[in-house]
């Protein structure tokens, strides 16, 4: 048995191993399980798996499956090295050790990089960490890169680039000693990026509140810029706002974002309330129109009163309406809805139909509706002569109007 001279049987092992590599012939498990296990070792089964374990926990040996390193506190481990449908599919090796001065040179690089002291000084400990650290970085990247989708946030390309850098990196986990001299070659990309992120990651802890705020302002006044026209002032800030959202690296300016999106949002809270003002004279001027039309024709009753609850629901929406575009619109809806109540009221206190030559059929009377704001267009009058010129011209377009009708409503 092997239990009388375990270092003769370490040595046995590890020189095995050593010479096949040598002459470039594969092991796998199975084959140092059927070699000793035959004569002139008759070794045991669970022997030989416990020496091979001894020889990876001393960073003596590689397992692999599939390619990639089993590390020694892997649980499947066990089955690897005496499973029988397992030992044949893993490979073992001789380790080629790092140099003494690559350990080194990755303890130095790691502590300058992560402003620790404490790094795992073994082989494998080393390795470990390395792995570890680079996977939560590239773990870290990816979830960044995830709520670039969510906006144009800036500098997506630095954190591609850091993400792709941490793969090439561990590209090499499957081999000690290429990882740790991946490591070491890309060492100035490395710090490189991790300069170049902290921008990013400033931005991502603390800016981005009052980026996502502006963006989503500058998105509200997308179609509703023209309104400022008149207002150097805010239309300054605005084309201010927007540059500094499109900026390339707009840290150093995310803190003028508030005083800009205050300076605009006092300025549109006054239109706003202009223009509240403004609809909210159109529904006066609208209920006072259908009340005149109806008069005290009490046929009308019915129609007049509908059309003041609805012209109460356009009061409401004024008062809660946040957009000048809503408000723009809704003078539109009322001009219409004012066109058809004023129809139908026209309809009751009037007999629309005329009798024909022979008296008893009946042709429906042709009446066209008018707008009095398309008939008395806006114009400031200065003389007694544009006054005249201003009238003749609303004479004219009502003679138009009735050539070829029975009558002209003017709503």
């Amino acid at each position: 048995g092997t239990g009388d001279n375990n270092e003769f049987a370490l040595s046995e092992i590890s020189q095995w191993l050593e010479l096949q590599s040598t002459n470039h012939i594969p092991v796998t498990m199975g084959d140092i399980q059927r070699r000793y296990q035959a004569i002139p070792y008759g070794w045991r089964e669970i022997d030989i798996a416990a020496l091979v374990a001894r020889l990876i926990v001393g960073q003596k040996i590689s397992v692999r499956y599939g390619g990639a390193i089993v590390g020694k506190d892997d649980r499947r481990l066990v089955d690897y090295l005496r499973r029988k449908t397992e030992v044949d599919k893993a490979s073992v090796s001789r380790r080629i050790a790092p140099s003494e001065e690559l350990m080194r040179k990755a303890i130095t690089f790691l502590r300058n990089w992560l402003g620790q002291m404490s790094i795992p000084e073994d082989e494998d400990g080393l390795v470990s960490f390395v792995i570890a650290t680079l996977e939560s970085k590239q773990a870290h990247y990816v979830s960044l890169l995830e709520e670039y989708k969510r906006d144009r946030y800036p500098q997506k390309e630095v954190v591609i680039a850091a993400h792709h850098l941490m793969s090439d990196i561990l590209s090499q986990r499957k081999d000690n000693v290429a990882l740790l001299n991946r490591l070491i070659v890309r060492q100035d990309d490395i710090l490189n990026s991790s300069e170049d992120m902290e921008a990013v990651e400033t931005f991502f802890k603390s800016q981005r509140p009052i980026f996502d705020a502006a963006r989503k302002l500058e998105d509200a006044l997308q179609n509703e810029k023209d309104y400022f026209a008149a207002d150097k002032d805010t239309s300054e800030k605005i084309r201010e706002l927007t540059l500094i959202l499109a900026m390339a690296k707009p840290y150093d300016r995310i803190k003028d974002l508030s005083n800009l999106m205050q300076g605009i949002k006092t300025a549109y809270g006054i239109l706003l309330e202009q223009k509240k003002e403004e609809v909210l004279g159109i529904i006066v001027e609208c209920m006072g129109d259908v009340h005149s039309l109806a008069g005290a024709d009490i046929r009308a009753n019915e129609v007049m009163k509908q059309a003041d609850d609805r012209f109460a629901e356009f009061k409401q929406k004024v008062a809660d309406a946040t957009s000048l575009t809503v408000l723009d619109a809704m003078i539109t809806q009322l001009l219409n809805f004012k066109d058809t109540v004023c129809k139908r009221i026209e309809a009751i206190n009037h007999d629309t139909s005329v009798p024909q030559d022979d008296g008893k059929t009946l042709k429906p009377k042709k009446i066209i509706q008018v707008r009095r704001y398309d008939v008395f267009p806006v114009k400031r009058l200065t003389s007694r002569e544009e006054v005249d010129k201003y009238l003749e011209g609303i004479r004219q377009k009502l003679y138009d109007a009735l050539e070829g009708n029975d009558g002209i409503q003017i709503n």
